[in-house]
């Protein structure tokens, strides 16, 4: 997929999946879309395409949430993608804080 797009793969594929890795369990394509800064229907797209080492689960009620199939590719991306996936920890992170700050703002006024 690299080879075909250079530029997608780093924008649209590598966030989305490396926050599956990161995430370590299963989440709404709503969550994925926060942390990456990326459109749902983006989201969706990619997830489609990588379908092979994504795993579905449906919740009651029909909400879909993603992980990564194996762990071993899990482990690939924190070996060989980015050590300890940790740009995509940071962007979790980023997103956590971002609505803690929110709060506090509110309380303050």
């Amino acid at each position: 997929m690299r080879n075909r797009d250079a530029q997608a793969f780093s924008v649209l594929y590598l966030p989305i999946v490396c926050v599956l890795g990161a995430a370590r369990e299963a989440v709404p394509v709503g969550l994925v879309a926060k942390w990456t800064k990326l459109e749902p229907k983006q989201v969706i797209r990619i997830l489609r395409e990588w379908i092979s080492f994504i795993h579905v689960e449906v919740k009651p009620g029909g909400e879909k949430r993603y992980r990564i199939y194996h762990t071993a590719f899990r482990d690939y991306l924190q070996e060989e993608v980015d050590p300890g996936l940790n740009t995509y920890h940071a962007m979790i992170a980023d997103t956590a804080l971002g609505k803690v700050r929110k709060r506090i703002a509110e309380l303050e006024q």
